[in-house]
C-alpha cells in the first residue's frame, strides 16, 4: 500500500511538472524599446524591418568605432532601422550623447537610458559596445561585442538583407 502512495505521488508531481513547463514562445523572446530620444522623439522598435541596437557609453573613449561602422550599415542597409543606447545615465548626459551624435552618428535615435537601465535589462546587455541585431519580429537573431561591418553584413545576410 506504501508503494502505491509513493508511485501515485510521483505520477501527479511528474504531471504537475509537466504542465508548469513550457516551451518558450516567440512572444516571450521579444524585446522591445519604447523611450525618447536626445530629441524627445520617441522610439519603438519598427515592426516590419529589421533593427541593429548598439549599446555604449558618450564618455567611453572607444564607442565611436561602433558608431562609424553602424554610420555604413544605414549607408549600405537603408532599411535596418537602426538606434544607438547610452546605457550610463549617471555618467552622461542628454547633452553629452548629442555632441557623441554630432561628432560619430548619423541620423537615427539615440537615447540616454534612464536611471533604472530599462532598456539595458530588456536587453540583458553585459558590456560596453555590445551590438545587437534583431529580426522583423523584435527577435534577437545576432549579439557581438564591437562587431566588424562584415560580421553584421553577414547576420543581416542570414535573414534576407542584402
Amino acid at each position: 500500500m506504501k508503494a502505491r502512495i509513493t508511485l501515485i505521488t510521483l505520477l501527479i508531481l511528474l504531471l504537475v511538472l509537466t504542465a508548469c513547463s513550457s516551451t518558450t514562445s516567440d512572444s516571450e523572446n521579444q524585446l522591445s524599446i519604447d523611450a525618447k530620444d536626445i530629441n524627445r522623439n520617441r522610439v519603438q522598435l519598427s515592426d516590419d524591418q529589421p533593427s541593429l541596437v548598439y549599446f555604449m557609453s558618450a564618455s567611453c573613449p572607444t564607442c565611436y568605432e561602433g558608431e562609424m561602422m553602424l554610420n555604413e550599415v544605414t549607408r549600405l542597409h537603408p532599411d535596418v532601422q537602426v538606434i544607438t543606447v547610452d546605457l550610463d545615465p549617471y555618467m552622461d548626459t542628454v547633452e553629452g550623447l548629442a555632441e557623441f551624435q554630432k561628432k560619430y552618428g548619423g541620423n537615427w535615435p539615440h537615447i540616454l537610458d534612464d536611471k533604472d537601465r530599462t532598456i539595458t535589462s530588456e536587453f540583458s546587455v553585459k558590456e560596453l559596445q555590445e551590438t545587437v541585431l534583431l529580426d522583423q519580429n523584435q527577435i534577437e537573431v545576432f549579439r557581438a561585442v564591437n562587431p566588424s561591418l562584415k560580421e553584421v553584413q553577414e547576420a543581416l545576410a542570414e535573414i534576407g538583407v542584402e
